[in-house]
């Protein structure tokens, strides 16, 4: 993964994690929370590839 890559994985786990903060309807926290995990796994190649 690029640095930008890794750029848009902070951005897309910031936006989940803002999210989550603020939900009310369930459905939508496992929207967040898959978002939240799908950024972790790309930050997570990144950083086995560097």
């Amino acid at each position: 993964m690029t640095p930008r890559g890794l750029e848009w994985a902070q951005r897309l786990q910031a936006l989940a994690q803002n999210g989550l903060t603020f939900v009310k309807d369930p459905f939508d926290q496992e929207r967040y929370e898959a978002i939240r995990d799908i950024a972790a796994e790309m930050m997570a190649t990144w950083c086995r590839d560097t």
